[in-house]
C-alpha cells in the first residue's frame, strides 16, 4: 500500500488538474506545489502511524504530479514558435 500511495495520489491530482484546465498563476503554484512535496515528505519521515505515512506518501504524489505538469506547461508556453539560425 505504501509503494502504491504516490501513484494513487499522482492519479487523482492529475484527474482533478485536467477537470479544471488552465489554472492562473502557475509559478506561484509550482512553488506551492514543491513546498508541500517538502513537507508531506519530512512528515513521512518522521511518522510512526501507518495511516499518517500512507497519506503522506499520497500527497506527496499529487504534489509531485501538479508541479511536473505545470512546469512542462510552462516550458511548452514559453518556447518560441519558431528557429532563428544564428
Amino acid at each position: 500500500m505504501l509503494a502504491a500511495a504516490p501513484g494513487a495520489g499522482s492519479i487523482i491530482s492529475g484527474l482533478v488538474m485536467a477537470r479544471f484546465g488552465v489554472m492562473r498563476r502557475q509559478g506561484k503554484a509550482v512553488l506551492i506545489s514543491v513546498a508541500i512535496f517538502g513537507a508531506a515528505t519530512v512528515v513521512f519521515g518522521l511518522s510512526r502511524w501507518f495511516w499518517l505515512s500512507l497519506l503522506m506518501l499520497g500527497i506527496t504524489g499529487a504534489s509531485d504530479t501538479v508541479s511536473t505538469v505545470l512546469r512542462q506547461t510552462i516550458r511548452q508556453l514559453v518556447t518560441p514558435d519558431y528557429f532563428v539560425d544564428a
